[in-house]
């Protein structure tokens, strides 16, 4: 009988070292129906003891790298900005935004936000338990010491289950002269590595025509009742004359917000430039503008790895009526007793100059030429570091 018991013992253990749990009914001939009664109890016991054993070590193994990755959270929390295992960046346990839309102010900024934010993994932030677009932070006077909890309490708690992406789309940023550095400063924390938290944001600016960007804006604060006393045309020709000698008259920036060379070279100043996207309009408002296959929002969302969204390309948003520029500046023309198209082609000269050509220039600097410029590689024989070629591309874009 202990012979026996023994020889089943050893046909059950020499097929469990190879992992295979099943035993032929009866290994041994002279096994009679009582033996085989007992072995079937004890096998099912062992395999119940040894399973029960295996599932106690995966879950001490499993505590164990839970207990590693708490100890690495909580690391992460005191020094208060990490990147999670989803890439989402947090800091004092709330989200903070990774993408920032820039501008440009009458750009269809609104538009690419609408159509960003019907991505479920896309967080706004809220002022007033309400989620807005822009939230107007960085275009104050604020510093990380007494303002960096007001500004944290607009966004949700960090989210550890999935990936997300926080925002902020104020294209009054592009153009306030400290914006960039003020954001830099927020954003100074080491994530390890070596590495900033500002280092993981991802920047984007639209560009528009500058006259065309400037006449809707204009318009858009005559209709908030912010430039009242004043008519386009006069507004442009004060522009022009004082364009040597200041701009304090253009409080709200409707000639300067197209002056964006200058406010490209601040921000470069403070971010690496391969953390920008530079945009076209038309790539914005027409998905398939110059052969793209896919609209600008698709690419932002897989961009920064979020599920996407629905998309409407009939959808434009915040548009205001205006007259035509063309028509407007050459009454103004014709009631100075000019030559029709005089102001227009002054203001085209001086925007050519200061405004495209010098924006040419500084993406096709060599420190630059990392700045994402999107649709630009449509033309497989542009030359990203050619002036000539950014030009062509701006124009037949914006």
């Amino acid at each position: 009988m202990r012979c026996s018991r023994l020889a089943l013992l050893c046909a059950f253990l020499l097929p469990l070292a190879g992992r295979a749990l099943s035993v032929p009914k009866n290994p041994l001939p002279f096994v009679d129906e009582e033996e085989e009664s007992w072995w079937e109890t004890s096998r099912k016991h062992m395999v119940t003891d040894l399973d029960e054993k295996h599932e106690e070590h995966q879950m001490e193994e499993e505590m164990k790298d839970m207990e590693e990755e708490d100890e690495l959270f909580q690391a992460q929390l005191e020094d208060g900005a990490f990147l999670n295992a989803n890439g989402n960046l947090c800091m004092d346990q709330h989200l903070v935004p990774e993408f920032f839309l820039l501008g440009a102010m009458k750009t269809s900024t609104t538009t690419l936000a609408a159509h960003l934010f019907k991505s479920t993994s896309i967080v706004q932030p809220h002022v007033n338990g309400h989620a807005v677009k822009e939230l107007h932070f960085f275009d104050q006077e604020v510093s990380v010491e007494e303002d960096k909890a007001s500004w944290l309490a607009h966004y949700p708690n960090c989210q550890h289950t999935k990936r997300v992406v926080a925002t902020d789309c104020t294209p009054a940023y592009i153009r306030h002269p400290t914006a960039a550095k003020t954001i830099a400063e927020f954003y100074d924390e080491d994530v390890g590595n070596g590495e900033k938290l500002a280092d993981s944001l991802k920047f984007m600016v639209l560009l528009r025509e500058p006259l065309k960007r400037a006449q809707s804006a204009f318009y858009h604060h005559k209709a908030h009742n912010q430039l009242e006393d004043w008519e386009f045309p006069q507004f442009v020709q004060k522009y022009l004359d004082r364009s040597l000698h200041g701009h304090s008259f253009d409080r709200q920036q409707v000639m300067l917000g197209s002056e964006y060379p200058k406010q490209f070279a601040t921000w470069f100043e403070s971010f690496d430039p391969s953390q920008f996207w530079v945009v076209p309009f038309l790539y914005n408002v027409i998905p398939n503008h110059e052969g793209q296959e896919t609209s600008l929002t698709s690419e932002l969302w897989d961009a920064l790895g979020v599920p996407a969204g629905e998309y409407n390309e009939a959808m434009h948003l915040n548009i205001h009526s205006h007259p035509d520029i063309v028509v407007e500046l050459d009454e103004f023309d014709t009631s100075m007793g000019h030559v029709n198209g005089t102001l227009m082609g002054e203001l085209n000269a001086y925007y050519e100059e200061h405004v495209t050509n010098e924006l040419a220039a500084v993406l096709a600097h060599p420190d630059n030429l990392e700045a994402v410029l999107f649709g630009f590689d449509a033309n497989p024989a542009a030359n990203r570091s050619s002036v000539e070629d950014i030009k062509s591309w701006l124009v037949k874009g914006w």
